[in-house]
């Protein structure tokens, strides 16, 4: 997906400002007070996401650890970053943060899926961001390179990432006995 700033911003904008912009299409996100435009996703795009709904989704009905969410949903994790990972999961334990305006706090698991235009913002300021407001675990689907790189968080801080390729399959610390081929995700 393309993200673009919106016309000109002098000051930092904050959830009270998100909440007075329009309903999408097209969609906004709010990124450290700057608002940014969300344009459709590609059809690249929503098959690795439908691959991975399939897959987490089918996993979690056999071991019903917590709920899997899609995207556009609105994760306000501050008063001026309010995101719409593209997949998420709240864990069982931590069910009062989804509220009916959408997640009101950190989702235990997320997943963003890279384009050309949005891989630094998902790799910079939103990572920086889901580690600083207490995600468990971050998965970055990169469709150019064929991989998944995961990212684990401790006490707010990011571990060491791991990446896995068109051979492996991706397993994740939050979901035991989930395996999931990359391959998969980009057939």
């Amino acid at each position: 997906m393309n993200s673009a700033t919106a016309p000109e911003q002098v000051d930092r904008l904050t959830v009270a400002d998100y909440l007075n912009t329009p309903d999408g299409p097209p969609w906004f996100q709010l990124v450290e007070g700057r608002l940014l435009s969300e344009p459709s996703p590609t059809a690249d795009h929503q098959t690795i996401v439908r691959e991975l709904i399939l897959a987490i989704g089918t996993h979690l009905q056999r071991f019903p650890l917590g709920t899997l969410f899609c995207g556009p949903l609105d994760v306000y994790l501050d008063d001026t970053n309010v995101f719409q990972p593209d997949l998420m999961v709240i864990m069982n334990g931590r069910r009062e943060i989804i509220t009916k305006q959408g997640i009101r706090g950190a989702p235990d698991f997320v997943i963003e899926v890279l384009s050309a235009s949005n891989h630094r913002l998902d790799r910079g300021s939103k990572r920086r961001r889901y580690a600083a407001a207490g995600v468990r675990e971050l998965w970055l689907v990169d469709p150019v390179a064929q991989s998944v790189e995961t990212v684990l968080f401790a006490h707010r801080s990011e571990l060491p990432a791991q990446i896995w390729h068109r051979d492996d399959s991706l397993a994740s610390a939050l979901f035991p006995g989930l395996s999931i081929p990359v391959n998969q995700l980009f057939a």
